[in-house]
């Protein structure tokens, strides 16, 4: 079993349980063309436009006010502002928008033990530098 860091954002441990949380090299736009008549292919580098953690977890609460709660914390944060978000690995990333948050497109399912409410979901985190 691998060691993991709790994940957070905005110092918050909202993530319950993560499947994978991956960060992707920054990616650059580009303009690319090509002229009749002349040969090659042109290309402009238009910079940097930062990475992108994508998280696949699942929540898992005591009940059902406690799931609706959970849920509705993404969505707080969902394109409102930028934060520090703390991945599995242990790295801080500072000034990180939320940009996505999808809860599975099914019912929500119960822990016949716990009782727990659990149901998953991906959200997407837009570095800004």
């Amino acid at each position: 079993m691998g060691i993991a860091s709790i994940p957070s954002y905005d110092g918050i441990a909202m993530f319950s349980v993560v499947h994978s949380m991956r960060t992707g090299e920054p990616e650059r736009e580009t303009q690319t063309a090509a002229f009749f008549g002349i040969n090659g292919i042109g290309s402009i580098g238009g910079g940097s436009r930062g990475r992108k953690t994508v998280v696949q977890g699942r929540l898992e609460c005591d009940d059902l006010g406690s799931y609706n709660a959970a849920e509705q914390l993404f969505y707080n944060y969902l394109n409102v502002g930028n934060f520090t978000l703390n991945d599995t690995q242990g790295r801080s990333w500072g000034n990180v928008r939320m940009v996505a948050f999808s809860p599975e497109d099914a019912p929500l399912k119960v822990d016949i033990v716990t009782g727990q409410v659990i149901n998953g979901y991906s959200a997407t985190f837009q570095h800004m530098i």
